[in-house]
């Protein structure tokens, strides 16, 4: 394995996590190079930038599965007994919209019960849907229901899979993940997990 750092992505490089600290580290920075002395931070390590890599990927997963879709009704057909998915009517000239951020998220679960086979089934599609859509740094996504809503709990777990892109080499992940139906929300329970 080669030690050259990750490249982080784009927006990783210019969010700046702690303010207050960088600007301690620029007069710092300024005063050493005015003594003529060393710079003050070091490059980062493969390691730290893995890890920073990999806190990327699981802040923008929440990001996009806490993003509502603009219009979610075209992919749910409620002409039948169940709600099934379809594929979104769009003239042949307009088939990128389906993959441009007029997409972007999930539709809104919090008035399923998703207690059935067939809600855990359109919600488990959705989010690989929007994941391989949307998430160009993770390949052969899988979603693994864990815990279906029961006994009055509104709450749905499962398990993001992947593989995550990083040069040279990339690695399988799992991000465990919790639905909270009341709300709405969606949150990513401690770190991408390798393996």
């Amino acid at each position: 394995m080669t030690n050259t750092p990750v490249t982080l992505s784009v927006l990783d490089r210019l969010i700046d996590e702690e303010p207050e600290d960088s600007r301690r580290v620029q007069r710092q920075r300024r005063y050493e190079e005015s003594a003529e002395r060393g710079p003050l931070e070091r490059p980062m390590t493969r390691r730290e930038s893995e890890d920073a890599h990999r806190a990327g990927v699981r802040r923008d997963l929440e990001w996009l599965l806490n993003a509502r879709r603009i219009v979610d009704e075209p992919k749910l057909d409620f002409s039948g007994p169940d709600i099934r998915r379809r594929e979104l009517d769009v003239e042949p000239r307009f088939q990128e919209v389906e993959k441009s951020l007029y997409r972007y998220g999930l539709p809104d679960f919090t008035a399923y019960g998703l207690s059935s086979a067939d809600d855990a089934d359109l919600l488990v599609g959705s989010v690989k849907e929007a994941l391989e859509i949307f998430e160009p740094r993770l390949k052969d996504v899988r979603v693994v229901p864990l815990e279906v809503t029961s006994k009055g709990l509104r709450r749905v777990r499962f398990r993001i899979e992947a593989k995550l892109m990083m040069d040279p080499a990339s690695e399988r992940v799992s991000f465990d993940t919790l639905l909270e139906l009341s709300s709405g929300q969606y949150q990513i329970e401690g770190k991408a997990n390798a393996g």
